[in-house]
């Protein structure tokens, strides 16, 4: 029910939490992609459509790679700005998961996000014209309720001093 709602509510992105990973992360590419449960199906008949949100992991690798398990960030247009959301997550969920859940999985350091705060560097793919506001944040737009788009967040000052209506 939370992603379907957070699907009626227009979310563009949001960065993986330590219960996205309950089941583990081929349960979590589902959620994001849809289809129904492998052990408990489609319980209502219908089939779950996945996220129309993107979900977002800057520092979940798969284990011993340099993959992540999902997109780090994404660039939106606001005006005329470029805004960089990044997904990030706390290091914690191997602590708090089961270990099943996080099984090949690495949840690196989650503090390379001080440097945007001062712009002195940046991921090197990530344009240096996009801003970085807190990675709390998340994204909803009212007037998008069937695809990704974008604004309304937890942090109603910084998304407003970008001119997104909240």
């Amino acid at each position: 029910p939370t992603i379907e709602a957070f699907n009626l509510m227009g979310l563009d992105y949001n960065g993986v939490g330590n219960h996205e990973f309950d089941e583990g992360v081929d349960e979590l590419l589902r959620m994001q992609s849809g289809g129904c449960h492998p052990v408990d199906g489609c319980q209502d008949g219908d089939p779950f459509a996945g996220s129309f949100f993107q979900y977002l992991a800057a520092n979940v690798f798969y284990a011993l790679t340099s993959k992540t398990i999902l997109p780090a960030y994404e660039i939106k247009q606001v005006g005329n700005t470029k805004i960089a959301f990044i997904g990030l997550t706390l290091e914690g969920p191997p602590l708090i998961v089961t270990p099943a859940g996080v099984a090949g999985l690495e949840f690196r350091d989650e503090g390379w996000l001080r440097f945007f705060r001062t712009g002195r560097d940046q991921p090197h793919d990530l344009p240096r014209t996009a801003k970085t506001p807190s990675p709390s944040i998340r994204v909803v737009n009212p007037a998008n309720r069937r695809r990704r788009s974008t604004s309304c967040g937890t942090s109603r000052p910084l998304v407003s001093r970008f001119g997104v209506p909240v």
